[in-house]
Formats: structure tokens, C-alpha cells, sequence
């Protein structure tokens, strides 16, 4: 392994630092990622439950299942502007409360904020055109925005639509699920504050 700071890496002569395999140590407070890192691999950073604030750099294109997973304090993510997926249950960090996704990213991964339960808001940037079910396990989600230049999401009330299957990604708080949506995609209200839900006829399934 190569050392940079607090964590190992995996690299080429020309690139010591390419692929960031894990902490050193779980108990760190902060870990300054390698500016040169292209890849955090499969649970690098799973159980640091004393960091505070992710900071990801431009360099990282992908992020690997519960790459940062029981990350219990951490309160804010900073996401490189050369991120291009995210993966399957890449973040668990239950102190979270925003996330904005970066300009250019393509892909979030199926239960990518899985134990963010006190999320409140999420910018969905016009680039992405991928997002797994169950993408945020938030209790309080009330904040949702993608750029209208999306071309596979939309907007409809306070409602996260796909726009080609018409099914329901993400809800808001209201409850109220509009017209004209065809599917319910998996885990939208699971476990969610919400004391009304009221479903259109036009819904024909519920994952």
C-alpha cells in the first residue's frame, strides 16, 4: 500500500495514490483524500464514525458500496466536480441534512443515502440520468430539486418523476402523489413522517 494522510492507497508508478482502499484507523476525526485518487473503494471509509465533513475532490470519478458507510457524524459532504457515480449504499450518515449533488455526475446508485434518516433537502443536477430505488432512507425529506434541463427526471408538485416510466422516485412531504403517475418506485414512503398519502387512480403499480 501507498500512505497519503490517513488512508491506503493502490496506484501505478505514474499514480501512487489512484485508488483509495481504506482508513487507517476508524477513529479519525478528518481524512485529506489524495488529489490524484480516481476511485474510493467498497466500505474505505465504513464505521469512521468521528468524521464531521467528507470532502471529495475533483480527481474521484466513482464511489463504491458503503464507501462511507456508519459514517455516524458526519454533517456535511462536498462532492468533486469530477464525480461520475456514486454507488450502491455509498453513503450511511445520519447527522447529514443537505445534499447537492455535482454538475456532471451520471449515476447514483440504488440505497446511495441509505441511513441519512434526517435529510431534508436534495439538488438533483441536469446530468444525471441514472438513480437506483430507495436512493435516500430519510425520515424527513421535504426539499427536492432537479435542474429542468433534465432529460429523464422532472419535477411535478413535491414529487421526484421519471419521466419516460412516469413513476414516483421521490416524494416530499405533502402526501399527495400527482396525476397522471403510473408506478410507485420502491421505498418512496418507507418509514417517512407523513400522515396522509393519497394515491391517483392512474397508479397501476406499487414496487
Amino acid at each position: 500500500f501507498n500512505v497519503f494522510d490517513e488512508a491506503y492507497y493502490l496506484g501505478s508508478d505514474d499514480n501512487p495514490y489512484m485508488v483509495l482502499v481504506k482508513a487507517k484507523r476508524l477513529d479519525m476525526v478528518h481524512c485529506d483524500i489524495n488529489n490524484n485518487c480516481k476511485f474510493i473503494c467498497a466500505k474505505a471509509f465504513n464505521g469512521c464514525n468521528k468524521m464531521i465533513v467528507i470532502n471529495i475532490p475533483d480527481s474521484v470519478r466513482g464511489l463504491g458500496y458503503r464507501a462511507f458507510g456508519l459514517c455516524m457524524d458526519v454533517e456535511e459532504i462536498t462532492f468533486g466536480k469530477g464525480l461520475k457515480g456514486i454507488g450502491i449504499a455509498a453513503f450511511g450518515c445520519p447527522k447529514l441534512r443537505n445534499i447537492k449533488l455535482p454538475d456532471g455526475l451520471v449515476y447514483v446508485g440504488l440505497w446511495a443515502f441509505l441511513n441519512c434518516s434526517n435529510v431534508v433537502s436534495i439538488n438533483i443536477p441536469a446530468t444525471v440520468t441514472k438513480i437506483g430505488q430507495n436512493v435516500i432512507d430519510s425520515l424527513v425529506l421535504s426539499s427536492i430539486t432537479v435542474e429542468e434541463a433534465n432529460p429523464v427526471y422532472g419535477m411535478t408538485g413535491d414529487c421526484l418523476i421519471e419521466k419516460s416510466t412516469q413513476m414516483l422516485m421521490l416524494a416530499g412531504q405533502s402526501g399527495v402523489i400527482p396525476d397522471g403517475v403510473v408506478k410507485i418506485g420502491q421505498g418512496v414512503f418507507s418509514d417517512r413522517k407523513i400522515k396522509f398519502i393519497k394515491i391517483p387512480d392512474s397508479v397501476k403499480t406499487i414496487r
